[in-house]
């Protein structure tokens, strides 16, 4: 091997670190904007055409723009939500383009605690596809899929009644 060839793989395989840190930070910057109702991040972090499965909460949907109706929705039944995501492990497809990430999630929904509400939990674990955009972060997310290994029924009853996700085919 010569120096430039060390030089060259070094160099690649400081792109690919960077790529999974990337991905990382979108990861965290996706649980932050839904925590904070942020529409203009969430419009960063995902994809227009971004397909969603949340498995007990509704059928697949695509498109940025309901899932922003979703939010707007949400927003008078949860006074605060938290989501904290961890354990990220992310595969990076060979052409450096494309990557899967997975990570665990627990959020806390807050319906009002204060008011007779209540706090509502739920564990889970993120799959999320995701792709170089040529946006500031230099990535976006094109696939979410959601699977509960366990939450709270009244998540169901008390938040995602009527949601704008029931009836939404990708």
């Amino acid at each position: 091997m010569t120096a430039a060839h060390d030089l060259q793989a070094l160099a690649k395989r400081l792109e690919r670190l960077e790529a999974r840190v990337a991905i990382a930070e979108l990861l965290a910057r996706y649980g932050r904007a839904l925590d904070e109702w942020n529409e203009d991040d969430m419009r960063l972090v995902i994809a227009d055409d971004v397909i969603a499965r949340h498995d007990a909460v509704a059928p697949p949907f695509k498109g940025i723009d309901i899932l922003i109706n979703i939010m707007r929705d949400l927003r008078p039944k949860v006074q605060a939500v938290q989501h904290y995501i961890t354990n990220t492990h992310v595969e990076l497809d060979d052409d450096g383009a494309h990557a899967v990430a997975r990570a665990f999630v627990f959020a806390m929904h807050d319906t009002g605690v204060s008011r007779g509400g209540a706090l509502l939990s739920a564990g889970g674990a993120y799959r999320m596809e995701v792709a170089r955009a040529d946006t500031r972060l230099g990535w976006q997310i094109k696939t979410i899929e959601v699977a509960e290994n366990w939450f709270d029924p009244r998540i169901l009853t008390d938040i995602y009644t009527d949601s704008p996700m029931s009836g939404q085919q990708p």
